[in-house]
């Protein structure tokens, strides 16, 4: 009679190898005609709910970023308290921290290993913290420096559990498509709770922030055709990627439309054409990307319309928007080019050292509407203005090492579509929210969003990459003692 064969955990929840201590994989692999013992069951369990942990928290801190917890509650005014949140965020915040200690606590090794593979974030939230030192108001620098920090715990403690980086892409897309779903049904439901004066913003704060969550979502979706086995799979992420686009696209959200279209139609291409060795067709598109994300910049700083370009050649096109609030920053950089006013203390702070009060913009005479403006839309130049030319040399080394180490994860994964589609959505996304940072702070910015999706991919590229260098490692001396083995004909 013919056995039925045994089945183990589900490829989603099996534990990586990687993370296993070097014995309990031995014994695992001494044969499968001897029975596990009890103590290599219970392993294995442990193991399972470990990696459930870190799924669910994974989840919880895509909805608590990219959704938040007030859904149809609107972005008004910024004071200090924008930055910070209240106490129930707080509360979650913490939580999160804890099941994260919990699961680096879990596999120690690797949590030290990988917070050494990021050493370069590690060297800019190590000047964050130092910035109390000279920080205008310490009190805020401190608490908004703990929350990177915080941050951080929460996305080691996830990557070193949820392996191979493209299962943990995968998760981040299944969220993302449920959280879209979210948002369609809600606007279908309730349009007049979801629809704003200015463009839809559904369940999110802001409009703006609707269209930044569409941004992210189809990057992290996107990518899951090329992944998908199924017909009927591959048929479901068409329908979400496209009822994505219908909804950034109605969000009227400027700045993450032309990032979306930048990346998609020329960044997307140019990486394509780089990694197949295509050199001269790859320096064109990369041109065009170029001449795109400088007309992108050039739009959300002026204020210029399709109209307006038309009209270049003989109109009078209109220099307000955020150059004043670039002027602005530009000031208060050169007060302090060094090191800056201090991590987290130069927006949302209290009302009267409000950094816009004193200064002459075209928010003068209007105090209310003032208030409401929390950072200088240019998240270089709020860098500079909170951490200085030092901050900026520091955040220089990162994207260059970082850049680095996804260069090196495209020369080590396999060639075809199925491995190389989630490093493109990877690249994508992170090259897209660095260009939506020239007109949206969020690179290393307090309460963004968009900032901690970027860390978030920073250190799965981090981790990413040295995973792919210490496999390759690994091959090689066997290889070589191979070829160099007497033949034994």
């Amino acid at each position: 009679m013919r056995t039925r064969p045994a089945t183990g955990p589900s490829p989603f929840l099996k534990p990586p190898a990687a993370g296993r201590a070097p014995s309990q994989t031995r014994m695992i692999s001494a044969g499968s005609s001897a029975p596990s013992s009890p103590r290599v069951r219970a392993s294995q369990r442990l193991d399972v709910l470990m990696t459930w942990l870190a799924t669910l928290l994974l989840v919880a801190l895509l909805i608590y970023e990219l959704v938040g917890i007030y859904p149809f509650v609107r972005l008004e005014a910024g004071s200090a308290g924008v930055a910070d949140g209240d106490a129930r965020r707080r509360l979650i915040l913490l939580a999160m921290f804890a099941a994260g200690l919990l699961l680096c606590a879990s596999r120690p090794r690797e949590a030290l290993r990988l917070a050494k593979a990021c050493w370069p974030i590690l060297l800019i939230l190590g000047l964050m913290a130092a910035s109390v030192l000279w920080s205008r108001f310490p009190h805020l620098t401190l608490r908004r420096t703990i929350v990177y920090w915080i941050y951080l715990v929460i996305i080691v403690g996830v990557t070193v559990w949820i392996r191979p980086a493209p299962r943990l892409l995968a998760v981040c897309a299944v969220t993302c498509a449920i959280a879209l779903a979210l948002d369609l049904v809600a606007t279908a439901v309730v349009p007049g709770r979801s629809w704003t004066p200015i463009g839809l913003a559904a369940l999110h704060l802001h409009k703006n922030m609707a269209g930044s969550f569409a941004f992210i979502a189809l990057a992290f979706i996107g990518p899951q055709f090329f992944v998908a086995r199924s017909t009927m799979t591959r048929l479901a992420i068409i329908g979400m990627f496209a009822a994505g686009i219908g909804f950034l696209l109605l969000t009227q959200s400027k700045n993450s439309i032309g990032a979306f279209a930048i990346t998609w139609l020329a960044i997307l291409p140019t990486l394509v054409l780089l990694r197949s060795g295509r050199g001269p067709a790859a320096l064109i598109m990369a041109l065009l990307a170029s001449g795109l994300a400088l007309a992108f910049v050039l739009s959300g700083a002026l204020d210029w319309s399709f109209s307006t370009w038309i009209e270049l050649g003989s109109g009078d096109a209109s220099f307000t928007g955020r150059t004043d609030l670039w002027r602005v920053a530009l000031g208060y950089i050169n007060q302090a080019p060094l090191v800056g006013d201090g991590f987290g203390a130069h927006w949302s702070v209290p009302d009267a050292a409000h950094p816009l009060l004193d200064k002459v913009g075209w928010w003068s005479g209007n105090h209310q509407l003032m208030l409401r403006y929390n950072q200088s839309h240019n998240g270089y130049l709020d860098l500079a203005v909170q951490l200085g030319l030092t901050g900026i040399a520091l955040v220089l080394v990162y994207l260059v090492v970082l850049f680095a180490a996804l260069a090196r994860v495209f020369r080590l994964v396999p060639g075809d579509r199925r491995h190389l589609a989630p490093v493109y959505g990877v690249a994508c996304l992170m090259i897209g929210i660095l260009l939506l940072n020239t007109l949206e702070s969020s690179l290393f910015f307090p309460a963004s969003s968009a900032g901690t999706i970027l860390l978030l991919l920073s250190v799965l590229v981090f981790d990413w990459s040295a995973t792919l260098t210490r496999a390759r490692q690994s091959r090689q001396p066997r290889a070589s003692s191979a070829r160099a083995a007497p033949s034994l004909r």
